[in-house]
């Protein structure tokens, strides 16, 4: 990488740098060497921050240790890097090698939809040669003082990692030079970290354990109000550290010199001592003015501390930092809470459980997590039922909708069944929606009269009521059951008044829905401004909502349009992004299917929801006239 690719992204060919390895392999080493050779070069370097100013001179963004980051935040760097071609930026990432085989899942998928941007730089990082090992110990410990022995059993010792490789060298050093340490049976970071807690004071290592509690980056002004200790107190132990090897001091940042050296520390606290850290850790952090922006943190050091009273606290805080995510859209981050929330929930609690089971349903539903979602809604309806509360089962049967898959929509069915058994009779809206789900589920098992009898007896009573929410899932249980040919015109109509009442009720979902139909009519008629117009505005609601399932709609009628223009490339290109985004949630069906058979799924009487509804031959007249 180095240089070339540093002057290319200052000429405007934007490039992402993957740099992948072990831990302790070296790889912020290499990063700090990307930052010097950027600074001779005059381009700014931004690492977690922006930088305004410096886009018209290039610049470089240095986002360290990814596998630690969000799921929202992913989703965001393979937004940034997937179109990187005239942009004065190069991207660097580094992310560590898995230590187990979900790591292993996760780092694979990340690590191929990164090697897939164009001008994508692979840099897997390995470890140190004997040669390089002995190079090594020669400049520290003297030329001619390093047997070939030595530097054999070093580097097999420490596997040519370099972290290691330092470690080692400094136990000798601290012998020195008289004795080495045992590397018969191997030598782990935990070995050699102990050996440099043993050269520093009682207090010194009870400030390491608090800052490992943190974590690798370490606030100082918190460690001390942890421990109870004066400022002067900690500064005192900070500098022993740092003399000590364990900690590393720059400009704004105090940190351990590794994560490894952190991981070391942390686990060799004692669990009585590393639960009560995890406590003070909260309540210190709970104080601050910013303790929302950290909700989550303090969640996770209530979970770690163990208690009764200390789980409590992890599900108050887990909701808040889900409640700020799903504020922001970031949904896959309020599902993640949502889920250390329940977790965290006491068995007694069940009112609070079942209305955190429909939180979490609705927060994996948004961020495409189907199966979980519906696992979830069919829990808060068990519990629902067993104390004879027909609304919490109806809520639990209108969360997931719309997914066209038949084992999905036969539980959601089901779901409506059991709350329709339940609800008096008063409510039209409410039974509205139920119905309106029932007719979905009538269309994925192919019962026409179903679909139809249901759809207009919920259109029916959603009238009457005028609720929004209602009207929505009316008109698009009735929009199905009109997608016979020769219904073109109706279902267009039946999408601009979805749209109109989502706009006005602020639901984007809907409004999602009702851009789809548009769509959808417009490939029943051979409409193509209709549907170009209609796929613009649904990415824009997948943009600027952040909705996963959005993207995946307009990724597959995408896929369909390109087709239908010949553009078989295109057309590959964006099934297999809808089918990785369908995947990811569970969903894969109704994808075109380009390299199996050159056309879209041709429907009978009806199409899903989930997809568009037209007839092909049909369609090619109308557009070759």
């Amino acid at each position: 990488m180095g240089r070339g690719a540093l002057v290319a992204a200052g000429q405007g060919h934007g490039r992402v740098a993957v740099i992948s390895g072990p831990a302790g392999v070296g790889k912020t080493r290499l990063t700090d060497v990307v930052d010097d050779i950027a600074g001779n070069l005059g381009l700014p370097v931004a690492s977690g921050r922006a930088v305004d100013d410096a886009i018209p001179r290039g610049l470089v963004v240095i986002l360290e240790d990814l596998h630690w980051a969000d799921r929202t935040s992913l989703l965001l760097l393979r937004h940034l890097v997937a179109d990187l071609s005239g942009a004065r930026l190069l991207v660097v990432v580094t992310v560590r090698d898995p230590a187990g085989p979900a790591e292993q899942e996760q780092a694979s998928e990340l690590l191929t939809e990164l090697l897939r941007a164009p001008g994508a730089i692979p840099l897997p990082l390995t470890g140190l040669s004997s040669v390089e090992v002995r190079r090594w110990l020669d400049e520290v410990l003297g030329p001619g003082t390093v047997t070939d022995e030595l530097a054999d059993r070093v580097h097999r010792g420490a596997d040519g990692n370099p972290l290691l490789v330092r470690l080692i060298i400094e136990a000798i050093l601290a012998h020195d030079g008289s004795s080495i340490p045992e590397l018969s049976s191997g030598i782990r970071v935990r070995q050699m970290t102990r050996g440099l807690l043993a050269r520093v004071e009682p207090p010194t290592r009870e400030m390491l354990s608090a800052a490992a509690v943190l974590g690798e980056h370490i606030d100082p002004t918190v460690v001390g109000r942890m421990l109870d200790r004066p400022d002067v107190e900690i500064a005192g132990a900070i500098e022993e550290a740092t003399l000590a090897g364990i900690l590393r001091s720059m400009p704004g940042s105090l940190a351990f010199t590794h994560a490894l050296v952190r991981d070391a520390v942390y686990t060799d606290i004692g669990e009585v001592e590393r639960r009560t850290l995890h406590a003070a850790a909260a309540r210190v952090l709970g104080e601050r003015a910013d303790s929302d922006d950290v909700a989550g943190i303090i969640a996770t050091h209530w979970r770690n501390a163990g208690d009764a009273a200390s789980a409590e606290r992890c599900v108050t805080w887990a909701q808040r930092a889900a409640d700020a995510a799903w504020t922001s859209y970031a949904h896959d981050e309020a599902a993640h809470f949502r889920s250390i929330a329940l977790e965290a929930m006491p068995d007694d609690r069940e009112g609070r459980r079942r209305d955190l089971l429909i939180a979490a349903a609705r927060a994996e539903f948004a961020a495409g997590q189907i199966a979980t979602s519906l696992d979830r809604c069919c829990c808060a309806a068990d519990l629902g039922e067993s104390v004879g509360d027909g609304g919490t089962v109806a809520e639990a049967a209108l969360i997931v909708s719309g997914i066209g898959s038949a084992p999905v929509m036969g539980v959601v069915d089901e779901l409506c069944g059991r709350a329709l058994d339940m609800l008096p009779d008063g409510d039209p809206a409410l039974h509205a929606r139920l119905l309106a789900q029932r007719a979905l589920a009538a269309a994925e098992r192919e019962d026409v009269a179903a679909l139809r009898m249901l759809s207009e007896t919920a259109l029916g009573l959603a009238e009457r009521s005028a609720d929004p929410d209602a009207l929505l899932d009316a008109v698009h249980a009735r929009h199905l059951a009109l997608t016979a040919s020769g219904h073109e015109r109706e279902r267009e109509q039946l999408a601009r008044r979805a749209i109109a009442i989502a706009d006005r009720a602020g639901q984007p979902l809907a409004t999602m829905w009702g851009h789809v139909w548009m769509a959808d009519a417009g490939f029943g008629t051979g409409d193509l401004a209709l549907i170009e117009t209609a796929l613009t505005e649904l990415e824009r609601v997948a943009a600027r909502r952040h909705l996963r399932l959005a993207r995946w709609h307009a990724l597959r009628l995408r896929a369909a349009l390109a087709l239908l223009r010949g553009d078989i490339a295109q057309a590959i290109a964006h099934n297999d992004g809808a089918a990785m985004l369908g995947d990811r949630g569970g969903n894969r069906r109704g994808t075109c299917r380009v390299r199996g058979i050159p056309t879209h799924p041709r429907p009978r009487w009806r199409r899903s929801p989930l997809g568009p509804t037209y007839d092909s031959d049909r369609l090619c007249r109308s557009h070759s006239r």
